[in-house]
């Protein structure tokens, strides 16, 4: 049996020691950087899934201002038809009355013109 120094350690137990430090701490750095990995990956923009969603929302708010604005638009057009019927109407009535007065202003010309001495 071999004497050995109080202060002389086994370096080759030490060592191994180490080792197996390192390597857990290496595992530990591998681990850290997978789930970094993971967090960047969710955190990342998803740009198609938004673009999706942008045209579903487009297209869905479209179709509803269409559907609400329809039976707006149809009353305005049937007001728009009855205003110019009643204008229609009441120019047909100007006309009227236009004629009756021309011809009352002719017939009342012609009588002016018999009675008038020459």
């Amino acid at each position: 049996m071999t004497i050995r120094p109080a202060n002389q350690h086994n370096y080759g137990a030490l060592e191994q020691r180490v080792y197996n430090v390192e390597q857990s701490l290496a595992g530990i750095n591998d681990g850290i950087l997978a789930l970094s990995a993971k967090i960047d990956e969710r955190s990342r923009t998803s740009w198609p899934t938004l673009a999706s969603f942008a045209t579903v929302l487009v297209v869905v708010m479209g179709g509803m201002g269409t559907l609400a604005l329809r039976p707006g638009a149809e009353a305005i057009e049937r007001l728009n038809r009855q205003i110019n019927a009643v204008d229609a109407y009441n120019l047909a009535q100007s006309i009227a009355t236009i004629d009756r007065q021309q011809r009352r202003i002719d017939d009342f010309e012609k009588e002016s013109r018999l009675r008038s001495p020459r």
